[in-house]
């Protein structure tokens, strides 16, 4: 992933690297395996592709910085390659105050996350 959200999908039958527009990555992240439709594009350009389904997450646990908003705690980004927050409801949180680093394992990649204002 770049910093601007896009990424390169390196396939194991294709020699080139497939460039997916941040627009069309799916919420995938560095190294997860992803499924990718080949958008037609432009002669003498990298294929472009679009993630049509995350087949399995690279990612198991995160550091986050904690933040509490309304009645959920929100672990705010710090890799920016992440394209959303982490949130956990307060009743699940242990001691962690507004600002600490903590450890957060992920139980559950819902699809209807809340987006990144």
């Amino acid at each position: 992933m770049t910093r601007s959200g896009s990424a390169y999908v390196i396939m194991d039958d294709i020699e080139e690297d497939i460039y997916v527009p941040a627009k069309y990555t799916g919420g995938a992240m560095h190294k997860d395996i992803v499924r990718v439709d080949i958008i037609p594009g432009r002669k003498g350009r990298k294929p472009e592709g679009r993630v049509v389904t995350i087949v399995k997450r690279a990612l198991e646990q995160v550091i986050r910085t904690s933040n509490s908003i309304r009645n959920l705690q929100c672990w705010c980004q710090i890799r920016m390659n992440m394209p959303f927050d982490i949130i956990v409801p307060i009743d699940k949180m242990s001691e962690a105050i507004d600002g600490d680093k903590v450890v957060v394992k992920i139980t559950d990649w819902s699809q209807d996350h809340l987006p990144v204002k």
